[in-house]
């Protein structure tokens, strides 16, 4: 892979993951997992249920998509750049 792909991936895998940290935010695990698409996060919100393996796997994507992220980022930004004779 050469630098600039590894840098496109690491920005596209940290904007999935505040994409998913908007997301995990309006989860509610009690139980059953909601994903609160309106209203108040506990009182009269409005969702959708969730199974709760992936309620939980929703909320703890953004970790994971940041990291990689992270970590591609790392990688572009310490790979040398490729010279061509």
């Amino acid at each position: 892979m050469n630098k600039s792909s590894l840098i496109s991936l690491s920005i596209l895998f940290l904007i999935l993951g505040g994409g998913m940290s908007l997301i995990s935010s309006r989860i509610s695990c009690m139980g059953d997992c909601y994903l609160i698409v309106s209203g108040d996060l506990m009182f009269g919100g409005q969702g959708m249920r969730l199974d709760r393996s992936v309620g939980g796997l929703i909320q703890n994507s953004p970790y994971l998509l940041w990291g990689i992220g992270g970590a591609y980022l790392i990688a572009g930004l310490v790979k040398a750049d490729e010279k061509k004779d």
